[in-house]
């Protein structure tokens, strides 16, 4: 179920949430697939967030070059790419703490 706003579109968060537990219900998935998945959604939401942050761009070049007159589109999707890029440097600032945390761990 996807509803629009305007230009900007809300998806469900479920969307969102990569499945990290057991695949059957009974064994527990290895590492390396856990791993693989994991980069797997990390790039998809990376390649997600470069695609707002490029039609942010070309909306406000659309805007300059005097093709639109629709500010309120552009502001919009400025906005979005905006709080995607931010939201994108503070997941990589914990995964980041979360690492430096476990080198710090003694074994």
């Amino acid at each position: 179920m996807t509803e629009a706003i305007g230009a900007v579109n809300l998806s469900p968060i479920d969307n969102l949430n990569p499945t990290f537990g057991p695949s059957n219900g009974v064994g527990v998935n290895s590492s390396n697939e856990l791993g693989n998945r994991f980069v797997d959604w990390l790039s998809n939401e990376l390649a997600v967030v470069n695609n707002q942050v490029n039609t942010a761009e070309l909306d406000l070049r659309e805007f300059a070059a005097g093709k639109t007159d629709n500010l309120h589109h552009v502001m919009l999707s400025m906005n979005k790419a905006s709080l995607s890029f931010e939201l994108m440097v503070e997941v990589r600032n914990k995964v980041l703490e979360g690492y430096q945390e476990i080198m710090r761990m003694q074994i």
